[in-house]
């Protein structure tokens, strides 16, 4: 009996560290540099597709990052097909995101609790309640937002992930140039008074509101009544240049801009989108 006590003992040790390290043992392991996965699936950037409503415009920014809601999704979706042509997992660390080129590498940060977590995109989602990615359940538990079920987190994009087929060109985007063309027409400054009401008319170079090629703005909203979309520009002047179109005919736009270049643009999108804009979007004049 005595020779068997250290066997023992050892046992509870090794029980004790398992309890004692916070991690479920059945819960997966991230890989320790998932860039260096073999490739699988395809690359895919896609064309502009609409879901409920609401248009979604798929393009490559090296630069993105955006602060939003985070959901996850499991065996609903387990065994199936991803947008890319691989299959989820939802024990395996992943991710859906509407528009990001996939598979790409993105940094998910819990806002909430301050966990990072490096994970692979391969599917295209989420699509409702303006969240901005939808992890799988293993993910979020890494994260630990499992029984939650939502998170406010930071999204990061780090770097495309190996697959076949030809990888998308960065800077690539599907936004259709009429979609800035009729953004604002004929655009009106909201400035800092006491009432903090948009007045000013601005002058445009073009018809369009661009001024010039190769300029940026953050799309935020579009009202039917133009006193809602003057409200929202009064709201958002604290971020700096906002214009609203005075066209007779609805929608009335509020956007904010230009800067000179997307990099700037995607830095004041993701402002907006923390002011709870999720619908706000980049449009380029070119």
């Amino acid at each position: 009996m005595r020779a068997r006590r250290p066997l023992v003992v050892v046992a509870l040790l090794a029980l004790l560290l398992v309890a004692c390290s916070g991690r479920p043992p059945s819960l997966p392991q991230v890989p320790a540099d998932p860039s260096r996965t073999a490739p699988h699936g395809t690359y895919k950037l896609g064309t502009p597709y609409q879901i409920n409503g609401i248009w979604y415009y798929p393009e490559f920014d090296p630069t993105y990052e955006a602060v939003g809601i985070a959901s996850w999704y499991g065996r609903q979706f387990h065994g199936r097909p991803t947008a890319n042509g691989e299959i989820f997992d939802m024990r395996q660390i992943s991710a859906a995101h509407p528009t990001l080129p996939i598979p790409s590498l993105v940094e998910v940060t819990n806002l909430e609790n301050g966990r990072s977590l490096q994970l692979r995109v391969n599917d295209r989602g989420p699509f409702h309640d303006n969240r901005l990615i939808d992890l799988s359940q293993a993910a979020a538990r890494e994260l630990g937002f499992e029984g939650k079920g939502l998170a406010r987190v930071q999204v990061r994009f780090v770097s495309l992930l190996p697959a076949n087929g030809r990888p998308p060109v960065a800077g690539t985007t599907t936004r259709p140039t009429s979609v800035v063309a009729a953004a604002a027409p004929s655009p009106t400054v909201a400035t800092r008074p006491a009432a903090r009401q948009a007045t000013a008319p601005a002058s445009a170079a073009g018809s369009n509101g661009c001024g010039a090629v190769d300029t940026h703005f953050v799309q935020v909203a579009a009202f039917s009544e133009q006193a809602n979309a003057r409200r929202v520009a009064s709201e958002l002047v604290r971020l700096g240049r906002v214009e609203v179109d005075n066209a007779a005919a609805p929608p009335s736009r509020v956007r904010l801009g230009p800067y000179p270049s997307r990099r700037d643009a995607y830095g004041k999108l993701a402002q907006v989108h923390g002011l709870g804009y999720h619908d706000a979007l980049v449009v380029s004049c070119s």
